[in-house]
């Protein structure tokens, strides 16, 4: 007699939610440098596939190159934010990416661009949505323009500097609505600090964000990425 077993396999990625939420991101930072290039310390970002740079440097001069260890493929840059002084902020990303136990973000400028970074990593694989918006304030409070993602269950990444204009030191002091922040550092010898602040959001709407900073003038930037959820498989056996 033949018994009839039907076996359903299922192969179901982690939740959307469970994949952006914390502790699912880690992060490094490096404040202001006098110098051509700046890095952050060494951080764990095992298991993350998305990398995330938040670059600020001086109007003047340019960047050379951005680089992370967990980065298999290239960083794309998007639009640049000016503050109302000489400051300027990017969001940089990096989709092929696997994160390494001991992974740092470098900047990498043509002059003394004078750098400030902020580095994460994000579990999950992501696409970018297309969506991205930039906003400057000449306070220490900026909003970040606003997105609407194309979908439900998108992260969006936002992230901000302040530049003291040599004094005082600036630093960030929070971020507004349901956002989290992910990591910050503190402005050297009184210029720029930046930071990358995250939220997934489960279902789509137009949002932003606002940073406050202790002092200085301020840039903000804000893009949305898409989250691949594969569908499951099944397979159906009959076992003598």
């Amino acid at each position: 007699m033949k018994i009839l077993y039907l076996l359903l396999l299922l192969t179901i990625s982690v939740s959307a939610q469970a994949q952006c939420t914390s502790p699912c991101v880690n992060a490094a930072s490096a404040g202001y440098t006098v110098s051509t290039s700046v890095s952050t310390t060494a951080a764990n970002f095992t298991g993350a596939h998305l990398g995330i740079i938040i670059a600020t440097w001086y109007t003047a001069d340019s960047i050379a190159s951005v680089s992370g260890t967990g980065c298999t493929g290239s960083w794309t840059k998007l639009t640049t934010a000016t503050d109302t002084g000489i400051g300027l902020t990017a969001i940089y990303y990096c989709t092929s990416f696997t994160g390494t136990a001991s992974d740092v973000g470098t900047i990498n400028c043509t002059g003394n661009c004078f750098p400030t970074i902020s580095y994460a990593g994000f579990t999950g694989t992501y696409t970018y949505d297309g969506v991205q918006n930039t906003g400057s304030s000449g306070t220490p409070s900026v909003n970040t323009g606003t997105v609407t993602p194309t979908g439900d269950g998108r992260l969006v990444i936002s992230g901000a500097s302040f530049d003291g204009g040599g004094s005082p030191t600036p630093n960030i002091a929070g971020v507004s609505g349901s956002y989290t922040l992910a990591t910050s550092n503190s402005g050297g010898s009184g210029r720029w600090t930046n930071g990358i602040a995250y939220w997934l959001q489960l279902t789509a709407a137009s949002t932003s964000t606002t940073f406050t900073g202790s002092a200085g003038v301020a840039a903000g930037v804000i893009a949305s990425f898409s989250v691949s959820v594969p569908t499951f498989s099944a397979k159906r056996k009959v076992l003598n």
